[in-house]
């Protein structure tokens, strides 16, 4: 009787927490918004919305998703690229990394300034993650960040210590001044190093440009370190994607950099020798954050919706559908 009862109640735990697993999964995937069963295509808010995407592949690929599930069919031409420093221009990287406790502030503006500086940590931390958060712990910095980069820095396990309610450089600064963490030490600035054909723009609409200028400003002790390279995607490789732009063949475009703007530009100024502002026609605009809606406004190029924040793909789909939605726009 005791062995059969173990049995019959071992089986009951198992069931119960069966049982439980299937509501979580369900309630979960309600609450990302993911499909369990079909839907119609019909309810989907972007139906057969061809949606460009100029943006480098890490910035591009969580939003294609969430547009792919909100029925539109994206169209993905990065005209920049994010690649890590070469091996003999690392050494200035590597240096401040290892120096990190010699900063009050790690201030990060970018996704790929996150992604380049925690990837160089995590390697010279032997690839063990939790040694690199021991080693930030350690250092006593304070990590900054808004928009892409703090997204990036919750997906990672290492959030920021200070997210400004104003997701701009100025917003950051403000705070870094407000919280006296400006004046009691140097702020460390990971950044880009543009090629040369962006870097006319760099201290344009480039968010760690204007940071740097925004400290400045409040009397703030910076050292900038470049952690990775921005590059113009080659020549050639995006033909059919910016014929299709060229033509006329999308229906909206997903903006979400300074760079994208400018680096779109110059392709369709040498490929068709059409300023953004007149190649995209009547497409409908989307900006997201506040470099991009900059940027766009420096080439002539009008925009249709505004998101606020970078980094968040779900706020991007989320604005487009309620723009169509609302009968504001007629695709």
């Amino acid at each position: 009787k005791t062995e059969l009862l173990t049995v019959v109640g071992a089986k009951a735990v198992a069931l119960r927490r069966m049982c439980v697993f299937v509501f979580w999964t369900f309630a979960t995937g309600l609450n990302c918004g993911v499909p369990f069963a079909l839907v119609r295509e019909s309810s989907l808010p972007l139906l057969n919305k061809r949606v460009f995407c100029p943006g480098a592949r890490a910035e591009t690929v969580q939003l294609a998703a969430k547009l792919i599930n909100a029925g539109a069919r994206p169209i993905w031409c990065p005209v920049v690229t994010v690649s890590p420093l070469d091996e003999d221009s690392v050494s200035k990287l590597d240096d401040a990394i290892m120096r990190l406790a010699e900063y009050r502030v790690l201030a990060l503006t970018s996704r790929p300034a996150v992604d380049a500086f925690f990837t160089r940590a995590l390697a010279l931390s032997d690839g063990d993650l939790e040694i690199l958060r021991f080693m930030v712990r350690a250092s006593q910095v304070e990590i900054a960040a808004y928009g892409a980069a703090a997204h990036r820095l919750f997906e990672l396990g290492l959030p920021a210590g200070l997210v400004p309610l104003d997701p701009t450089p100025r917003g950051l600064a403000q705070a870094l001044d407000g919280l006296a963490l400006a004046a009691s030490g140097p702020t460390l600035i990971p950044k880009g190093c543009f090629c040369s054909t962006l870097q006319p723009y760099a201290s344009l609409t480039n968010a760690s440009a204007k940071f740097e200028a925004q400290l400045a400003q409040v009397g703030g002790d910076f050292v900038i370190v470049e952690a990775y390279n921005l590059r113009h995607t080659p020549k050639g490789t995006l033909s059919a994607e910016l014929n299709a732009l060229a033509a006329a063949q999308a229906d909206s475009i997903c903006i979400t950099s300074a760079a994208e703007a400018w680096a779109l530009d110059a392709f369709m100024k040498e490929e068709f020798d059409l300023p953004l502002c007149r190649a995209l026609g009547d497409i409908l605009v989307l900006t997201a954050g506040a470099e991009a809606l900059a940027a766009c406004s420096q080439l002539g190029v009008h925009v249709d919706v505004q998101v606020q924040q970078t980094g968040d793909a779900a706020k991007v789909v989320d604005a487009l559908s309620s723009h169509v939605g609302a009968g504001r726009l007629l695709w």
